[in-house]
C-alpha cells in the first residue's frame, strides 16, 4: 500500500493508482489549495501492492529522441489547434484507421468547467481534444478502458502529460504494438479549482456566462492570446480575445507560481521522453531556421503555428512516417530548439511567492490571488504602462516626421 504521505510532494495525480485497484478503495481528494491526491479508504484496502507497483514516482523517461523536427499540419483546421496542429493531425490519421484516440477535454460538469481525458472515434468526438489546456486533467478511467481497447486488437493513440504517459505505461505493465503514446513538452499544471475560480471571477465582473474557453487564440497569429465567449441575460453572444498579459491566472502559470508540488522537480522536464513521439511548440524557429518562413521562401507559415516534434522510439518512427499525410515536416537539430523550451532541460522553476499566492487563494479564491499579484507588482505595472505609452508615443512623432 502507497504510504501516502511520503509521495505527497512527489505525486503526480496521474490516477494510475485508481485505475488499477479492484476493491475500489483509492479516490482523488482535493487539499486545501485545490491539488488532488488519492486517498486510499483503509476499510476497503486488501493491501494487495498493486497501487505501489504501478505509481510512476520512482519511474524515469529511458528514450532518447531519435530525430527531431518542426512541423506543421497542412489544412485549414490548423487554426483551431495549438502550435502546428500534430496532434490533430496524428489523431485524425488514427480515426480514419479505425482507432481511437485519447486526449484532454475541457468540459462544463455542473456548471462548472473541468479538463478530463476522454475517448474519440470519430472527427465530431475529436474536436473538443483538440487545442492547449493549461490545467491538470483527470485521466478519471481512461488507462482501464485503453487496456480493453489493446487487448481487443483496436490501435490506440494516447496523449497527456509525460506523467501520464508514464502512469498508462506503469499500469499496463507491458508493451503493446497497436499503442501509440504521444506527450506533450509540459510547462506544469495548475489545478481546476484554481481555473474555476478564475473563470468565476471573470463571469461575475462581466455579469456574463462563459460558454467556451480558448487558452491559444491564433485568430491574431501564433502567440500567448487566449480568448472566451460568453452569453449574458438577453443570450447575446460576444468572444473577448487578449494577449496572455491581460490575464494574472496566464501569467501566474507562465511564472510557474500555481503549479503543483511534483512540477519543480519534474524527471520528465529533460530530453530523455517517456512516450513514443513529442510534440510542442517550436519557439525559436523564427530565430533558428528562418529560411523555413513561407514568406522567405520556405514552405511552413509561422504566423498559423509551428510543432516541434521529437521521435523518441521505433515504433514512434514507423508510426511518423505512416501518418505524415497533410504534414509538412523538416529535420531539425534538438539542440538549437530545446533552448528555447526549457522543459526539455530542466523543470519549472519554484516561483519565490508560490506559497503567499496559494495561501491568498485558499483564503479569497482567484480575486485573493490578484489582489496578491497587483500588490506585489504595482511599480513594475507602471513602469511598464508608462514605457508602452513613451513607445507610442515616440512612434506617432516618428511617424509625423517622416511625412
Amino acid at each position: 500500500m502507497i504510504n501516502l504521505s511520503k509521495i505527497k510532494k512527489k505525486c503526480y495525480a496521474c490516477g494510475a493508482c485508481i485505475n488499477i485497484c479492484h476493491s475500489k478503495a483509492i479516490n482523488m481528494h482535493e487539499d486545501e489549495y485545490g491539488f488532488s491526491y488519492p486517498k486510499i479508504d483503509l476499510e476497503k484496502c486488501i493491501e494487495c501492492g498493486l497501487c505501489e507497483k504501478v505509481c510512476p514516482i520512482n519511474s524515469n523517461p529511458q528514450n532518447t529522441p531519435i530525430i527531431a523536427f518542426t512541423a506543421a499540419w497542412n489544412n485549414k483546421n490548423i487554426i483551431k489547434c495549438a502550435s502546428g496542429g500534430m496532434f490533430a493531425s496524428m489523431a485524425t490519421y488514427i480515426i480514419f484507421k479505425g482507432g481511437v484516440v485519447f486526449g484532454c477535454a475541457m468540459e462544463k460538469i455542473q456548471g462548472k468547467y473541468k479538463p478530463i481525458i476522454k475517448s474519440a472515434n470519430n472527427l465530431k468526438d475529436l474536436q473538443p481534444l483538440l487545442g492547449s489546456k493549461y490545467v491538470q486533467a483527470d485521466t478519471q478511467n481512461t488507462y482501464y478502458e485503453t487496456q480493453k481497447l489493446l487487448k481487443k486488437g483496436i490501435q490506440v493513440l494516447y496523449s497527456g502529460t509525460p506523467c501520464q504517459i508514464s502512469g498508462l505505461k506503469n499500469y499496463l505493465q507491458r508493451n503493446y504494438d497497436n499503442l501509440i503514446t504521444i506527450d506533450i513538452i509540459c510547462h506544469g499544471t495548475p489545478n481546476t479549482k484554481i481555473f474555476q475560480s478564475y473563470i468565476s471571477y471573470i463571469e461575475k465582473k462581466k455579469k456574463v456566462e462563459i460558454q467556451s474557453f480558448n487558452f491559444r487564440d491564433k485568430s491574431k497569429g501564433w502567440g500567448y492570446y487566449y480568448n472566451y465567449t460568453t452569453t449574458n441575460k438577453k443570450q447575446k453572444i460576444k468572444t473577448f480575445s487578449h494577449h496572455y498579459n491581460r490575464s494574472i491566472y496566464y501569467q501566474l502559470f507562465l511564472s510557474s507560481a500555481i503549479c503543483r508540488d511534483s512540477c519543480y522537480e519534474c524527471p520528465y522536464a529533460t530530453i530523455q521522453r517517456i512516450s513514443d513521439i513529442t510534440i510542442g511548440d517550436c519557439w525559436g524557429i523564427e530565430k533558428e531556421y528562418p529560411e523555413l518562413d513561407i514568406n522567405k521562401g520556405g514552405d511552413l507559415n509561422f504566423s498559423k503555428g509551428i510543432s516541434c516534434v521529437l521521435i523518441n522510439s521505433p515504433k514512434g518512427k514507423k508510426f511518423w512516417s505512416e501518418a505524415q499525410g497533410e504534414i509538412i515536416s523538416h529535420p531539425i537539430n534538438i539542440n538549437r530548439i530545446s533552448k528555447y523550451n526549457h522543459q526539455l532541460s530542466y523543470p519549472s522553476h519554484l516561483h519565490p511567492l508560490r506559497s503567499l499566492y496559494l495561501d491568498s487563494f485558499r483564503k479569497k479564491g482567484y480575486q485573493g490571488m490578484r489582489n496578491l499579484f497587483y500588490k506585489k507588482r504595482w511599480k513594475s505595472l507602471i513602469k511598464e504602462f508608462l514605457l508602452g505609452w513613451i513607445s507610442q508615443n515616440m512612434k506617432r512623432k516618428i511617424k509625423l516626421f517622416i511625412k
